[in-house]
């Protein structure tokens, strides 16, 4: 068949010899043999199922990249000096057989979601972020464009803290989402009745915004209406936040604004403040 080299795990170092006297046999020169170290858990036992060692297409659906995923396999066994991220090409360019391990490999799970996924997410192309983003929340029942410019413009901000395409849908669905979804205990701390002519004045501000305001606009209306209420930012910031998108975790409040869109915001905060004012 042709094959130069057989590159396998070091459990079959010992069907090497038999193979070899098989090859001497039959008057066949034998291909090079190379044993790798084992892949084991974070326990370091056998890697299985309980570890979270699955079908690829399953880290697929999870929402990890392909070159994400052949960074952390490519660094099973080997290594480059102390670098730990790889792009595709330096991989083929700078891998080395004789640079792998005896001792065996440790297949960090959250290493490969917090380190080598979530660079690869930040390293990606956004539309190619938000076509993956816009597959998922299509899953989680919200059907969103791939090039909706609402997920364009989020794709940036939420790519910074989420470590995979499914942590980004899912936080870009709490900003996309057309229904609200209040969190209780969000709600009960930060919307409070000393918060509703807070909320007033600025559902008003954000009224009197042009279409198609920008984010420097937006904030000037939270810092206009802290410094006319005689509050920090966050007094405003955080009440409103809770009463747009029903949580008071999130990016930026002028990008919550506009990827809510101003009218819905403008909607969303009156409401809160008619609540308010009828405790």
């Amino acid at each position: 068949m042709d094959i130069s080299h057989v590159i396998r795990g070091a459990d079959h170092v010992t069907n090497t010899p038999i193979q070899v006297l098989l090859y001497d046999a039959f008057g066949w020169a034998p291909p090079k043999f190379a044993h790798q170290s084992l892949i084991l858990g974070p326990d370091r036992s056998k890697l299985s199922k309980r570890h979270g060692a699955v079908k690829v297409t399953e880290y697929r659906e999870a929402g990890f990249l392909p070159e994400a995923l052949f960074n952390a396999l490519l660094r099973l066994g080997w290594s480059h000096g102390d670098q730990e991220l790889f792009t595709r090409e330096e991989m083929v360019r700078l891998f080395d057989l004789a640079k792998t391990s005896r001792a065996p490999a440790i297949f960090d799970f959250d290493k490969l979601r917090n380190l080598f996924n979530h660079h690869h997410m930040r390293q990606a192309a956004p539309e190619r972020i938000a076509a993956l983003a816009a597959e998922q929340l299509a899953k989680m029942g919200l059907e969103v464009a791939a090039d909706d410019p609402r997920l364009a413009m989020l794709v940036g901000p939420l790519t910074e803290r989420a470590k995979t395409a499914v942590e980004l849908a899912e936080q870009a669905r709490v900003l996309l989402a057309p229904e609200l979804s209040l969190d209780e205990k969000a709600a009960k701390k930060h919307l409070k009745p000393a918060a509703a002519p807070i909320l007033r004045l600025l559902a008003d501000r954000l009224a009197a915004l042009p279409p198609g305001a920008d984010g420097p606009a937006v904030m000037g209306c939270f810092e206009a209406v802290a410094a006319a209420s005689g509050v920090g930012l966050g007094k405003v910031a955080q009440p409103a936040r809770v009463a747009m998108i029903g949580t008071d975790h999130s990016p930026g409040i002028d990008l919550v604004v506009r990827a809510v869109g101003i009218e819905t915001a403008v909607q969303r905060i009156r409401g809160a403040a008619a609540r308010l004012e009828a405790e």
